[in-house]
């Protein structure tokens, strides 16, 4: 049986807002392209493959040019020197025969490019000097004809080689320089001015040759360069293609899920309000009432939920990392989820470890309470325990390790990526709510990247699992103690406080001016920011606070009218802006603008807090 991810509900970081975002081995690595440098060395080992898949007319030549000569030369020079010179001439054919069919075997050998290279250049040099030495050997002063076809053979050999030397020019040169250097030498130790130009001519000829030769090379690099290129180009696109895929799929995913999560509370209060309009017993009324906030609560939770995913997208969360103790968290989360863990039947333990770490405490809570969460929903037997410990003690820099092991269902080793993603329950296809929306686990990954902790699982299918957080020792020196204030009760009246609301619908300016009435603020309600100044004037009130929701009609926000106000006032007002938008861009925009910024759905108390530590700072009260 597979396990499911769980639920961020009800985290901290939605009320971190008052004051104000990976190495997690489950996930897969990241491709990445080639280099500069390995495409070059690449690109010289297609050249020199090349010049070993086209040496079959080549090795030919190399064997048949010889018997040629010997057949032209042979009524004119001695048999013997001509023959031990054919016999050279076949050895070199021999030779690069055997080179080459080595380098076939292996199949194209392009993990040693330079030495194959370096071989063939080698066989392009003794080739060079094979035919250099012909005209020194065979040079006949008064035979015209056959000094012709010895500087000719010269000449066709060097233009030959080129096309395919020019990819290793290296080889060219160890062929070409030899070859009609030495018959330029020959030339003029014959002496005489037509000799001399001769010779001229030929080096001419090695200028123009090794031009080509390098134009050659760099068009032939550059066309293997372009090949690599675009194969590297469609392996990207084939690449952002299935990326583009996969985020496609993950998006249908999310919408569909989300789509079912968010209608399943929307339908359930829209019967229960149909039916609560229709009863007339005050005690089915109250057991109506009682459903609406169980719905209204799970609605509230998910959207939540998705509000922390957003933010963490956006990249509007940022951690504030500081050293504290980590027994006061445990020990205070620890009994929260005591009650569940008892219905269950389920122990859960906590084994005080009195260790400092370095991390964001309320990102730090979000993680654990997610974890929490999940060993919980996912344990019928057995129980949970929590302990932390120092994973490393030699090193400078000492980590803790926070584990979190159930003895629940467990994970298959082939799925636990799949948990950490949005949406995704291994063992929840009917989309239970009970069994949580598939989403802390998703969160857990985020904040974890974030703080840079590492998150490892083990875990196999009936044996339960364990998660584990690696995060840094802190300083004990460095603790500080802060005083936490509770956002509900009485205490929080605001007598005479004048609150400035702003937005665009009737029913939300009612329900608003009806609330901050009840708490004792006097209010001034307005639809736009010409409307909030207006009122001002007429009511001659100047606001102590002003909320504003961020989308208003006409393409105005919530802080351009915030600051249309304090314009007008002639001094800085708090404000808080209120958005229902999980927009990754709408959340930057609303952050940059530098107000406080509070999500929908909200909590009275949210909003009296803000109230009241605006109207009265912890420093003054």
């Amino acid at each position: 049986m597979d396990r499911s991810a769980e639920d961020g509900l009800s985290s901290p970081m939605s009320q971190r807002v008052l004051d104000d975002r990976h190495a997690v081995p489950v996930s897969p690595p990241a491709a990445s392209s080639s280099t500069t440098s390995s495409m070059d060395r690449q690109i010289y080992a297609q050249a020199i493959d090349f010049i070993y898949q086209n040496q079959a007319n080549i090795i030919a030549n190399l064997v048949l040019m010889p018997l040629v000569a010997l057949a032209v030369m042979w009524f004119q020079v001695d048999h013997l020197l001509l023959t031990g010179w054919v016999t050279a001439g076949i050895g070199v054919a021999v030779i690069r025969y055997v080179l080459v069919s080595s380098y076939l075997k292996k199949k194209g050998d392009i993990d040693s490019p330079q030495r194959w290279a370096r071989y063939y250049a080698m066989t392009s040099f003794l080739s060079g000097l094979l035919w250099g030495s012909a005209i020194l050997l065979f040079f006949i002063p008064d035979s015209v004809a056959s000094q012709v076809f010895l500087i000719a053979i010269a000449i066709g050999l060097t233009i030959g080689s080129l096309v395919v030397t020019a990819y290793h020019l290296p080889s060219f040169y160890a062929f070409a320089i030899p070859a009609i250097f030495i018959t330029i030498s020959r030339l003029l130790m014959q002496g005489g001015l037509e000799y001399q130009g001769l010779a001229l001519l030929l080096l001419v000829f090695l200028g123009i040759a090794s031009k080509v030769a390098h134009n050659t090379h760099k068009s032939v690099i550059a066309a293997i360069r372009l090949r690599f290129e675009n194969l590297d180009l469609i392996e990207q696109l084939r690449q952002q293609k299935e990326t583009a895929e996969q985020a496609n799929q993950a998006k249908s995913k999310f919408l569909a899920a989300a789509s079912h999560d968010l209608r399943q509370p929307l339908h359930a209060l829209s019967l229960f309000t149909a039916l609560l309009d229709s009863e007339n017993s005050r005690a089915r009324q109250k057991d109506l009432i009682e459903k609406i906030n169980r719905s209204q609560t799970a609605l509230a939770d998910l959207l939540n939920t998705l509000l922390d995913i957003s933010k963490l997208d956006a990249g509007i969360v940022e951690a504030t990392m500081c050293d504290f103790d980590l027994d006061p968290m445990l020990e205070r989360l620890i009994p929260e989820f005591e009650p569940e863990s008892r219905e269950k039947g389920l122990y859960l333990q906590y084994k005080p470890g009195h260790i400092v770490v370095r991390s964001d405490p309320a990102l730090l809570e979000i993680i654990l309470r997610n974890l929490l969460n999940n060993a919980i929903r996912y344990t019928d037997k057995g129980g949970i325990t929590v302990q932390a410990q120092k994973s490393d003690t030699t090193s400078q820099n000492t980590q803790v390790r926070i584990e979190v092991a159930d003895t629940g269902i467990g994970i298959p080793l082939s799925r636990q990526y799949e948990i950490f993603q949005e949406f995704h329950q291994l063992s929840n296809p009917e989309r239970d709510r009970t069994k949580g929306l598939g989403l802390g686990l998703a969160i857990v990954r985020r904040v974890s990247n974030l703080l840079r902790h590492d998150i490892d699982l083990k875990s196999q299918p009936g044996e339960g699992s364990t998660f584990y957080i690696s995060l840094p020792e802190g300083n004990p020196e460095n603790i500080m103690t802060t005083a936490t204030e509770d956002i509900a009760g009485n205490q929080y009246a605001l007598p005479e406080t004048i609150v400035m609301f702003i937005d665009d619908e009737d029913d939300i300016r009612d329900g608003m001016q009806e609330t901050l009435r009840e708490w004792g603020c006097k209010t001034i309600v307005a639809a736009s920011g010409d409307d909030a100044v207006l009122q001002m004037q007429e009511s001659n009130l100047q606001p102590d606070v002003i909320l504003a929701d961020y989308r208003l009609r006409g393409g105005e926000n919530g802080a351009d009218a915030i600051r249309q106000v304090c314009d007008k006032a002639g001094r800085k007002i708090p404000a808080l802006i209120i958005t229902g938008d999980t927009a990754p861009e709408r959340l930057r925009e609303a952050r940059a603008s530098g107000y406080t910024l509070l999500h929908k759905p909200l909590q009275p108390a949210q909003i009296r807090a803000f109230v009241r530590h605006a109207v009265y700072p912890p420093s003054s009260s």
